[in-house]
């Protein structure tokens, strides 16, 4: 994290109510091998103060200091942090790279032995319950919502793409014509109902 410098417009007044913007420096590796590339903290005025205060503290230290939020969304404007969460930083220890270097890449992490890196196939099920409880949303709007094949350009594909810097790419699951309701997307019906007691769970049991 480092701070930038705001340049007063010419009226004498800065573009915004801080004189400084909060932006997160990219590691090259994690941008594609792009040098100097800045993601913009949008945080609310009272969340930059709190990172602000750690800055001056010494709690918060370039190149070392992480921000991790899992509510945050990530697109081309930039980081914007949910108004109101706290902020909470972590530094990590440098790694020897092998070359005498300390470096701190972020990197995607394993979870059960499973790299998370690459092309992912998702499926979406679309399930319709012992009572006839369903998603109001059809197949193609879920489709849309999660791989944007439509017309939605916010969706889960992007989003999750966007925040590994494309080391994550997701893609509908492959499924034959006949079962296929949309691109990624497969509807059942099971006997279970939603509403019974432990329904959540019988529910997913049956599918």
């Amino acid at each position: 994290v480092r701070a930038e410098l705001r340049i007063p417009s010419s009226n004498g007044v800065a573009e915004s109510e801080s004189d400084e913007t909060l932006v997160c420096e990219v590691d090259p590796e994690d941008a594609d091998g792009k040098t100097n590339m800045l993601a913009k903290l949008n945080m609310d005025s009272t969340q930059q103060q709190q990172l602000m205060e750690l800055i001056r503290m010494g709690e918060v230290e370039s190149g070392l200091s992480t921000y991790f939020d899992p509510d945050a969304i990530v697109s081309q404007e930039g980081i914007f942090v949910p108004s109101g969460k706290a902020v909470a930083m972590h530094k990590k220890e440098k790694k020897d790279n092998g070359k005498g270097k300390k470096n701190s890449r972020r990197e995607l992490q394993y979870l059960n032995g499973e790299n998370r890196a690459g092309t992912k196939n998702y499926l979406v099920v679309r399930i319709t319950d012992g009572d006839d409880k369903v998603r109001p949303e059809d197949a193609a709007t879920m489709s849309d919502d999660v791989f944007g094949t439509a017309i939605d350009p916010i969706n889960l594909k992007s989003q999750m793409e966007a925040c590994s810097y494309n080391k994550l790419i997701v893609e509908p699951a492959d499924l034959p014509e006949d079962k296929k309701a949309a691109a990624g997307v497969l509807e059942i019906t099971v006997e279970a109902k939603l509403d019974s007691i432990n329904g959540v769970d019988l529910v997913e049991n049956a599918v």
